[in-house]
């Protein structure tokens, strides 16, 4: 299996974590990966580069700038014509843009998004905030995915709210937690937790 993963940047954020966190357990299973990023400064193309992954910075501005966005989106596609990956992968809402666009370019491949936060498409952070435009906009954005993946109950309970999208296509999973980091390092905290909280080992 071949995925392209579309993220906004690699900066050092909680989606970018999850996303390098992602590709190491894809690895595991012989998918193989390449990544592309909008903007940013680049903090995760290094551990790219140790992974041996191909990674493409496609040079996006904002929606608003026609001809960068159409460049953006005719880099893209010429990345997928060359990989031709059976998953495209979008990650925060440019890149769903991005990704969008492209869908009616390709063929073949299936459309995935995962949704980092609990907020319509322009609103960035601001969580929870709706209006009119942005769930027009996000209806239309969301249908061409083939699946929606929501991080959380609440991200996913937004967007059954503000969208018109069949509940079928989202699923959740959480951010999921590489416990390996701590366990050695930690070994005397995470004891005094088990004790504190009379938890179980195996909890």
């Amino acid at each position: 299996m071949k995925v392209i993963h579309l993220i906004s940047s690699l900066d050092k954020g909680g989606a970018e974590t999850q996303l390098v966190e992602l590709i190491n357990h894809q690895l595991k299973q012989n998918i193989e990966i390449e990544v592309c990023y909008l903007k940013g400064n680049s903090y995760w193309v290094d551990y790219l580069k140790k992974k041996n992954i191909n990674y493409y910075f496609l040079n996006y501005k904002n929606s608003l700038n026609l001809i960068n966005l159409v460049f953006s989106v005719n880099l893209f596609i010429k990345i997928i014509k060359r990989f031709k990956p059976d998953i495209v992968h979008s990650h925060l809402s440019p890149s769903e843009i991005i990704s969008f666009l492209t869908s009616f370019f390709v063929d073949k491949i299936k459309f995935v998004t995962t949704k980092h936060l609990d907020s319509l498409i322009f609103t960035g952070s601001k969580t929870n905030v709706s209006s009119l435009l942005g769930k027009f906009i996000e209806n239309i954005i969301l249908s061409r995915n083939d699946k929606i993946i929501c991080i959380s109950n609440s991200v996913l309970n937004f967007f059954l709210t503000n969208t018109k999208i069949s509940r079928s296509k989202f699923t959740m999973v959480y951010y999921g937690i590489n416990y390996n980091l701590y366990d050695e390092i930690f070994d005397e905290e995470i004891s005094f937790f088990y004790k504190k909280y009379k938890l179980k080992k195996n909890t």
